[in-house]
């Protein structure tokens, strides 16, 4: 079956499926089929996506062929629209990244990974910038609040040996901004697109080191979209099969992927989730060092610039879905949406009339009072009740959402800090159904009451 692999796919398609691979099984192993799906709508037929995902995924590992990838690709972009607008950053950009295999009817090895590729790039230029950008504002810069700081004093929590006087973790957000604004500058031109891509693979192995948040997840999938930036040399600069077939570090990978994917099963089979983080890890740091060590072997052996490639869609469906991704990125400064637009962990706070961002203002409040912040007196819903308690309030769009999703619950609140007239929701239009276009379309954090937005995922 090797040398039948090795006759049949070309270097190039091997090393994109083991990097899809690795971001399909980081995916599932954090936000899919083990934790039993998103709560809310659709959580059944969600559940059911990522169990056939979760199926898939051993014969990727173990034999990938275009089709199989072509499946996996139609599944994830299934799951993204059956949880929009409750997704994660990466799962916005894998489900669209992955849309550019729907129109293959007869998908070979090489066209396959141009058409994920052509797609990807603009994909990954339009995230590091809005990333960057969402990151502009009061609380991010301030070390106190900052998500670079806390994230980092994560990693010291495990790491006591990096460095953490107060001079470093000062310069931590504005270091943050710099590093990905320059990703994406670098990954533009062929002359510093090598330089680009390695300080993108660096960055993302130092975030996937939290041991905390899930950052294993959006780092596997990155490593896969920086990629892409090499062109016809993706082989050459991630050097993991020889010229006999896969190499030993190839199998290495595979074989910590299963054995991860198929242990955590395990794990919550026979309900020992203690130990899921453990494993999960413990895979990310093994795959995440063999990644990173074979890109800086690729890069140290070509000295010559990469040659130009297309980073700017041409089609009008590829630019239609890049226009999406722009809209779902700018939303919060329309009042329509400040979750799940790569503001994540940006301490943006940009909701009832107010904005912490330096440069962008409230544009326009689109929902009008649904917007505004409202003020919970009383709740028998336990998580509303615990954020409230913390010092978050929802504004009265994400009331409504807990009241209908919730109908049991009594939830008394009002416009007000101190208002007097509270009003009791199960006596109020709110315990209605919340609207489709709203529930499928709108997805709010709760705001901070404090004089800075904290990090909040």
């Amino acid at each position: 079956m090797e040398e039948q692999l090795r006759a049949k796919y070309s270097d190039k398609f091997r090393v994109f499926a083991l990097l899809w691979s690795s971001a399909l099984v980081f995916h599932l192993l954090n936000y899919g089929y083990f934790e039993g799906g998103w709560e809310g709508p659709g959580i059944d037929y969600l559940y059911l996506v990522d169990a056939a995902l979760s199926l898939l995924t051993p014969i990727l590992l173990v034999r990938p062929t275009p089709r199989t990838i072509q499946l996996s690709a139609w599944l994830l972009l299934l799951g993204g629209v059956i949880a929009y607008p409750n997704v994660t950053n990466h799962e916005i950009v894998l489900a669209l990244s992955a849309s550019s295999f729907l129109f293959l009817v007869k998908p070979d090895d090489e066209k396959l990974v141009d058409a994920f590729f052509r797609l990807a790039r603009p994909v990954t230029i339009v995230l590091y910038f809005f990333a960057a950008f969402h990151k502009l504002n009061t609380s991010f810069l301030d070390p106190h609040f900052s998500c670079a700081t806390l994230l980092y004093d994560q990693i010291l929590s495990l790491y006591r040996f990096l460095p953490s006087r107060p001079e470093i973790r000062a310069l931590l957000p504005t270091l943050t901004i710099v590093t990905e604004f320059a990703i994406p500058a670098l990954l533009l031109r062929p002359a510093t697109r090598k330089a680009g891509m390695l300080v993108g693979i660096v960055f993302h192995m130092i975030l996937g080191l939290d041991p905390l948040h899930p950052f294993a997840n959006f780092s596997g999938l990155m490593f896969l979209m920086l990629a892409g930036f090499s062109g016809d040399r993706l082989a050459t600069l991630i050097p993991l099969h020889s010229g006999a077939g896969r190499s030993i570090l190839d199998r290495a990978v595979r074989i910590m992927l299963i054995g991860a994917f198929l242990g955590i099963e395990l794990l919550y089979a026979v309900h020992h989730k203690e130990f899921v983080s453990v494993v999960q890890y413990s895979a990310w740091l093994f795959v995440s060092g063999i990644l990173c060590w074979s890109l800086l072997v690729g890069l140290s052996r070509s000295t010559a610039p990469l040659t130009p490639i297309s980073i700017f869609p041409r089609r009008g469906w590829q630019l239609a879905l890049i226009v999406f991704l722009i809209v779902n990125a700018v939303e919060p400064y329309f009042g329509l949406k400040t979750s799940s637009s790569f503001d994540m962990y940006s301490n943006l706070r940009v909701r009832d009339h107010d904005s912490n961002h330096l440069l962008v203002p409230p544009l326009w409040d689109a929902l009008g009072d649904l917007n505004d912040v409202v003020y919970v007196k009383e709740s028998s819903e336990p998580q509303l009740a615990a954020l409230v308690a913390d010092g978050f309030q929802p504004t009265l769009l994400t009331l409504w959402e807990h009241a209908a999703a919730h109908p049991e619950a009594k939830i008394i609140w009002s416009r007000t800090p101190n208002g007097a007239a509270a009003e009791q929701l199960d006596q109020t239009a709110l315990a209605n159904p919340i609207p489709f276009w709203i529930r499928k379309f709108i997805f709010f954090r709760y705001i901070d009451q404090g004089p800075e937005a904290r990090c909040s995922w």
